[in-house]
């Protein structure tokens, strides 16, 4: 996948690490997150659960990201996969508390992400209110880690249950937090450069993609990650052509038709 890195900084696309947790355990683990040799150029953001930095406190944390020279950490929110999980945490200490400390000694280089149940306006302003400025909502509409962690206890894959399904939709979860001055990544079910130009259109800053990426790396390596992400690119910009807009900063200024379920929500949570 290295090879596919530096395809990323060719193309000015930024990285988030998976998660630090084996460095976090084990420091010798640093090479398996140091990319920037690999791509000097590339925006990268390291990776570490909001109940890890918790208990780690925020000096180990920040050699996180000082050990593989990251641009920032994304602290990610996981309760419905740590629920799900048999060997779970299920200890969830003060959340603010944490992200203050952090904010406080990494000033601007804080990111909040979810893990694929979207992120609710209410805890959103919370988040902001902890010193957060850049939220990654990670929607419902992608990989369920729930799901996969149920199939790892052995589930049948012909069934699902409730918590399967659990949180907000991508589309959503943006239309609730766009609002609030917060630099927001769109992530969570995208798959095309439409789907992209939607998620601007509703108040992204930055999109992300990962499934697609890998299964288009899984089954043409370097060229076929390079060729999808060339594609997205291209899609969006015919997009942005079509509707009459040359930047990504006049595509946040045009107003989406809202319709169906998203309709629905937007309604429904409007009356609250």
């Amino acid at each position: 996948m290295l090879v596919s890195i530096i395809g990323l900084g060719l193309l000015g696309i930024g990285l988030g690490l998976g998660s630090q947790r084996p460095m976090l355990d084990d420091p010798s683990a640093v090479d398996s997150y140091a990319v920037r040799r690999f791509a000097p150029d590339l925006p990268r953001l390291g990776n570490i659960g909001l109940q890890q930095a918790a208990a780690a406190g925020p000096a180990r944390i920040e050699k996180l990201v000082t050990g593989i020279d990251a641009d920032g950490l994304a602290i990610h929110l996981n309760p419905a996969q740590e629920l799900a999980q048999a060997e779970g945490d299920k200890r969830f200490p003060d959340g603010a508390k944490t992200l203050k400390a952090l904010t406080k000694r990494m000033p601007g280089r804080v990111v909040v992400k979810e893990t694929g149940c979207g992120i609710s306006r209410e805890t959103a302003l919370r988040i902001k209110a902890a010193g957060v400025k850049t939220l990654d909502i990670a929607g419902a509409g992608g990989t369920s880690w729930t799901r996969v962690e149920n199939l790892r206890k052995g589930a049948d894959p012909s069934r699902r249950t409730w918590l399967d399904e659990w949180g907000i939709p991508t589309a959503a979860s943006l239309v609730e937090t766009s609002d609030l001055g917060l630099e927001l990544v769109a992530s969570g079910g995208l798959r095309t450069g439409l789907d992209a130009a939607k998620c601007i259109a509703l108040g992204a800053d930055v999109c992300g993609f990962a499934l697609p990426v890998l299964r288009a790396y899984a089954s043409g390596g370097y060229s076929g990650a390079l060729f999808f992400l060339q594609q997205v690119i291209t899609d969006l910009k015919v997009v942005m052509l079509l509707v009459g807009v040359k930047d990504i900063a006049a595509l946040k200024k045009v107003r989406p038709v809202i319709t169906g379920r998203l309709q629905e929500w937007t309604i429904s949570r409007s009356r609250r």
